[in-house]
């Protein structure tokens, strides 16, 4: 993934409208099996509308990545005190996800949030030259984080159409032939989005699984336009031979265990 500096130019993105933001984090649903994690009755609903209130901030105004310094400057907008500069991986969503399952209370969540990760969080910007990602431009800047917000924009569109559901969505997009290996190749390279899943120590996985998890769609909007613009590099090598032209249809089984090994990696 490039992580270099900021564009020149830096257009804050507009944020997501309140209806948007209610539809993509619009509540906190109990686990999808038995086999996921317990959680620990927390205080009640206030706990959650602080959950989904800092979700919905983090999303509507902020990228998903952290600062990798800390700075004061007015030069460039901001969010808390941070200014836009090379990014890390935010964890912010993760730990407040964590702490809501182990019981927290919604002022321990809002404390949590303002005094641990606020001040990191690298403002959201708009693609250079306000690229708009579609179906037949996907291809064409994977692995620059500078697109971000243009791949959170096609995933927030893909998220909201009616009737989907994450596993669907997480089977086109990181397990078909389509979005891995494309033979004859289309745009200036192949999708490869399961490589970019598990690449920087599986950090999209994570993001993923807690959107799975949790069953909240915003989330793995988030977790697949992280993907998008991560390198296809070589942390966990996968043969193409998985993405040769299938001749039957992908059953319920097949479904099933990739939905239950990637919840196996978020908690491992």
């Amino acid at each position: 993934m490039t992580t270099s500096a900021p564009p020149t130019v830096v257009i804050p993105a507009t944020p997501s409208s309140r209806e948007i933001l209610v539809r993509l984090f619009p509540g906190v649903k109990p686990p999808p099996s038995l086999l996921a994690p317990g959680r620990v009755p927390n205080c009640g609903p206030k706990a959650t509308a602080a959950l989904l209130k800092a979700l919905r901030i983090t999303t509507s105004g902020a990228m998903s990545f952290s600062t990798s310094s800390v700075s004061t400057s007015t030069s460039l907008p901001l969010l808390g005190r941070a200014r836009l500069v090379d990014a890390l991986h935010s964890h912010s969503v993760h730990h407040l996800l964590a702490i809501y399952a182990l019981g927290a209370s919604a002022p321990v969540i809002n404390a949590a949030y303002e005094d641990t990760h606020l001040d990191h969080l690298r403002i959201a910007f708009v693609a250079p030259n306000k690229v708009t990602t579609t179906d037949d431009t996907f291809t064409d800047y994977l692995g620059n984080d500078h697109y971000y917000n243009a791949y959170l924009d096609y995933f927030h569109r893909v998220v909201l159409q009616p009737g989907v559901n994450i596993s669907d969505i997480l089977e086109k997009y990181i397990f078909s032939s389509h979005y891995n290996v494309r033979m004859p190749k289309q745009g200036t390279e192949q999708p490869e989005m399961l490589h970019r899943f598990l690449e920087i120590l599986i950090h999209p996985i994570i993001h993923v699984g807690y959107g799975a998890e949790f069953g909240i769609m915003g989330l793995i909007a988030e977790g697949l336009a992280w993907t998008s613009v991560h390198a296809a590099g070589a942390t966990t090598p996968i043969t193409r031979l998985l993405f040769t032209q299938r001749t039957t249809p992908i059953s319920e089984m097949e479904k099933q265990g990739k939905w239950f090994f990637l919840l196996s990696l978020v908690h491992d």
